[in-house]
């Protein structure tokens, strides 16, 4: 109904671009109504949250990146 989503895929870009992490949702045909909007509120509410308060590191990626580091430098890999 509102072709809002060239702004956002613009704006998506831009970021994408240049390397700045953000997070962009399209869903096709939502429009700003019809019964996808509870949840894609519910998603953006989420989305706020861990931008507001963001989750600490993960464990298990932490360890997992450890190990990676070790075999990349054995292999000369930066």
């Amino acid at each position: 109904m509102f072709p809002l989503f060239e702004g956002s895929e613009f704006l998506h870009r831009v970021l994408y671009d240049a390397g700045i992490t953000h997070e962009y949702h399209l869903v096709r045909g939502a429009d700003h109504l019809g019964r996808s909007v509870r949840p894609r509120s519910m998603e953006a509410l989420q989305f706020l949250t861990r931008a507001l308060i963001p989750p600490g590191p993960d464990p298990a990626a932490e360890h997992t990146r450890k190990a990676l580091s070790v075999l990349k430098a054995k292999a000369g890999v930066k």
